[in-house]
C-alpha cells in the first residue's frame, strides 16, 4: 500500500514525532487526569458510609451529580451520566 493511499508515511521519523505530540500526548495528558481524580476519590471515599458522605456538601453533590428534590434529574447533569453509564443495559 503506498503512502497515498493511507496520507500517512510509515517510514517518516517526523511525522510520528507529530503524531505523537499532536495526539499521543494530549490523550495521555487527559487520562492522567482522570486517573488522578480517580484516586484522589477513592482515596477520600473508600471506607466511608454514605451517610456520612452525603453529610458533606461538596462530595453530595457530586456523588448526587444534580438530583432535584423531587428525584429528578436536569438533561446533561452527572446524575444522568450515571443513570447512563450505571444503568445501560448495552453497555
Amino acid at each position: 500500500m503506498s503512502e497515498e493511499a493511507v496520507g500517512f508515511n510509515y517510514l517518516d521519523e517526523n511525522v510520528w514525532v507529530r503524531y505523537a505530540e499532536e495526539v499521543l500526548l494530549p490523550v495521555h495528558a487527559k487520562a492522567s487526569s482522570i486517573l488522578d481524580a480517580w484516586r484522589d476519590a477513592r482515596e477520600r471515599l473508600n471506607g466511608r458510609k454514605l451517610s456520612e458522605l452525603l453529610g458533606d456538601e461538596g462530595i453530595a453533590r457530586v456523588l448526587l451529580g444534580g438530583v432535584k428534590e423531587d428525584g429528578s434529574r436536569p438533561d446533561n447533569s452527572v446524575a444522568g451520566f450515571y443513570a447512563g453509564v450505571l444503568f445501560n443495559p448495552e453497555l
